[in-house]
């Protein structure tokens, strides 16, 4: 009996033995591999067809003619390889967001490294403080309004018209209070001189607009009733009247004033100023591939539809109707509808800090980094 249990100790504190020999093996390769690692970059966009050439780098950049870089899938749509000539430059982790809000208090709390989101969401970001940097656009043109079935209008002035014939304000939705459909439809409104609020208890106002906190709240707000309407970015308003859940009055560019509005930015590529100075090369990278996404598209535009439909879980009719301008160039007209944007946001009392009372001459150095786009498009 003694032998037997003198044996048995013998052998348990072998087998102990020999597992914290395995332990701290496993822990040196780990650790080796942490500190020899590629980085991880958190990567957030919002789920709209405006970020459609980031979708595409994802899914074709093996396609891409010219480019020596390309995106390999660890997890289809939620994290990636970033390889450049053959070697791995980075993992990227792919955040969904629920719009520029959150991205912006994400990039503030340390826990984003890249995203797209709206130009609008960016400025009241760098306005309080959150060190960013747009780098460039991704699309312009894109959002719309639609109202409920039974409100059978078309076009601005049969819009107008409805308003003005209602007794009480009529209730438009927003999916976030920094968003461009939401900034550039009340800068619409105050150019038409429309009386408009977001007070409810406010019955003398034309229009009520009304936070729906999501655009997965667009359907069911009009459906119960919530709204009458609401303005989003596409593709919401295309499936929105594809599937009958709402009639597609306009998109943005018909807004009053007559071609104000066309061709104005609203998705942007940002960044932390700490990537910049620590990650350029990966950064640039992505961007990089980002642009060239834009081109295959406008290219094959059967393709883009149908990374669309894939990425946004829409019919790929929808996707195809989509009236988005793809480009990451940070041209004239995006600089102009950058500081319209300005001037809406400070109109509206939006900005407090940074920006407040600044136009574009004043905020570019604030807002925008553009020489990685320069680099690439030259």
């Amino acid at each position: 009996m003694r032998f037997k249990k003198k044996y048995l100790f013998t052998l348990i504190s072998l087998l102990l033995l020999s597992l914290f020999f395995v332990g701290c093996t496993s822990s040196d390769s780990d650790s080796t591999s942490t500190s020899n690692s590629i980085p991880t970059i958190n990567l957030s966009y919002f789920r709209n067809d405006h970020q459609i050439p980031l979708f595409t780098a994802f899914a074709e950049s093996k396609n891409f003619e010219g480019v020596d870089s390309y995106l390999e899938a660890i997890i289809e749509k939620e994290k990636y390889k970033l390889i450049t000539n053959g070697e791995e430059k980075a993992i990227i982790e792919v955040i969904v967001s629920q719009g520029g809000a959150e991205s912006t208090t994400m990039f503030a709390q340390g826990n984003l490294d890249i995203a797209s989101f709206s130009i609008t969401a960016a400025m009241t970001g760098v306005d309080s403080g959150v060190p960013i940097k747009v780098l460039a656009p991704v699309h312009t043109d894109g959002p719309g309004l639609v109202m409920h079935n039974d409100i059978d209008v078309n076009g601005w002035d049969e819009f107008l018209e409805y308003v003005q014939s209602q007794d009480e304000p009529v209730k438009i939705g927003y999916h976030s209070p920094t968003s461009s459909p939401k900034i550039v439809f009340e800068g619409a409104l105050a150019r038409a001189d429309i009386n408009y609020t977001i007070d409810p208890n406010n019955t003398e106002a034309d229009i009520l607009l009304v936070d729906l906190r999501s655009a997965s709240n667009f359907t069911s707000s009009l459906m119960s009733g919530e709204v009458d309407g609401w303005v989003g970015p596409s593709p919401h308003p295309q499936v929105a009247a594809f599937e009958g859940n709402g009639n597609f009055v306009m998109s943005h560019r018909e807004l009053p004033p007559e071609g104000f509005w066309e061709g104005f930015p609203c998705c942007v590529i940002v960044t932390s100023d700490k990537m910049l100075q620590e990650q350029r090369e990966i950064v640039s990278t992505m961007v990089e591939l980002i642009t060239y996404g834009a081109d295959y598209i406008i290219k094959n535009p059967e393709i883009g539809a149908s990374v669309s439909s894939d990425w946004l879980g829409i019919p790929i009719e929808a996707a195809r109707n989509t009236n988005v301008v793809y480009t990451t160039e940070p041209s004239e007209n995006f600089l102009r509808g950058a500081n319209t944007y300005l001037e809406v946001l400070n109109d509206i009392g939006n900005f407090n800090d940074k920006l407040k009372g600044k136009d574009i001459e004043e905020a570019k150095d604030l807002l925008f980094d553009f020489s990685i786009i320069e680099e690439i498009l030259n």
